[in-house]
């Protein structure tokens, strides 16, 4: 049952679904901001994304509540430098701003001990 769940995990660029546990190594929690680390599936390139907890990651609530598991998310679209490519990232937060689910179309999440500014 692991292989399915990391082959699920790899697919989706987080959490199998299952157990939402989050994904703390995938972000960089710096006070009023989080930084996220991602990798284009076209060339490579990684990004470095800082994301204002103040105004870019909202809260979920009223009608949105049953829309997701996370009490904060995003949806963004990140284009890189290189072959300027969108990935589209819908992204799931815990009420700690820990991932508990990911989906990133055209690339993924990385951990940041994987981040390499000269990628």
């Amino acid at each position: 049952m692991s292989f399915l769940s990391d082959l699920l995990r790899k697919i989706t660029g987080g959490s199998s679904g299952g157990g939402l546990r989050p994904q703390s190594e995938l972000t960089t929690d710096e006070g009023q901001a989080l930084w996220i680390y991602l990798e284009c599936a076209n060339c490579g390139e990684h990004i470095k994304l800082r994301l204002r907890k103040t105004s870019e990651i909202q809260r979920r609530d009223g009608l949105e509540k049953d829309e997701g598991p996370g009490e904060f998310f995003i949806r963004k679209t990140i284009i890189g430098s290189r072959c300027y490519k969108p990935m589209e990232a819908e992204i799931e937060f815990d009420n700690r701003y820990r991932i508990i689910k990911s989906t990133v179309k055209n690339g993924k999440l990385i951990p940041r001990s994987e981040y390499n500014e000269e990628q």
